[in-house]
């Protein structure tokens, strides 16, 4: 999962998560990726593979980016203010 957070350069105030899942035997890593206001959302899967599961993340982080992440981030790099985290 790490892998896919440094993929899409995430951090503590940019709006992303992941995920790995294992069902029916087959392990699988969510990921998703969103503007501030939660309206625009970009989610993606990929099959994990044990042998190698940075590639994995990866692979779903360009992913992501080559289907509307990469703009997203640019937004959120642009916004002059960032809110703080909200206590849970």
């Amino acid at each position: 999962m790490l892998a896919f957070l440094a993929g899409l350069d995430g951090g503590c105030q940019v709006p992303i998560g992941a995920l790995v899942s294992d069902i029916d035997g087959t392990p699988t890593l969510y990921g998703m990726l969103a503007d501030l206001t939660g309206r625009h959302i970009v989610r993606g899967s990929r099959r994990l593979d044990p042998r190698a599961p940075e590639s994995t993340g990866e692979a779903l982080a360009a992913e992501i980016r080559s289907r509307g992440g990469g703009s997203l981030l640019v937004e959120l790099r642009q916004l002059s203010k960032i809110p703080a985290p909200q206590p849970e």
